[in-house]
């Protein structure tokens, strides 16, 4: 996702966003993702991350000191991927390709290359 909000126009991203009153973080992911790609998505298991100092300089829409990441690994049930009304751009892009990728943050390679589990939960 190549993100349009001003703190971080341009960037490369996964599909984020926030959670909605009333709703678990299960249905915020399946909702965002709808609205961020246009897929319909399954979430068998998620991981926590939490960051503060550098890596908030392209979550700053979030207005925090720190910042806490639920990443979702989603199945595609169905859809066409498209870009949300809010974003420029909705592309796949090779794992070996990342680094030539303005990215929102090491965070967004970190995931895509498995290189940290700090908490599974299954």
């Amino acid at each position: 996702m190549q993100e349009s909000h001003t703190s971080a126009k341009g960037l490369w991203s996964l599909p984020i966003g926030s959670v909605d009153a009333g709703e678990s973080l299960i249905e915020a992911t399946i909702r965002e993702t709808k609205e961020e790609t246009s897929y319909d998505v399954k979430v068998p298991r998620r991981q926590t991350i939490s960051m503060s100092g550098k890596e908030l300089k392209t979550l700053r829409q979030f207005h925090a000191e720190q910042v806490t990441l639920t990443i979702f690994m989603a199945e595609i049930v169905s859809g066409n991927l498209s870009a949300g009304e809010d974003l420029l751009d909705a592309k796949w892009h090779r794992l070996d390709k990342l680094d030539v990728l303005q990215l929102r943050g090491n965070w967004v390679k970190d995931f895509a290359h498995n290189k940290f589990y700090l908490k599974k939960h299954h």
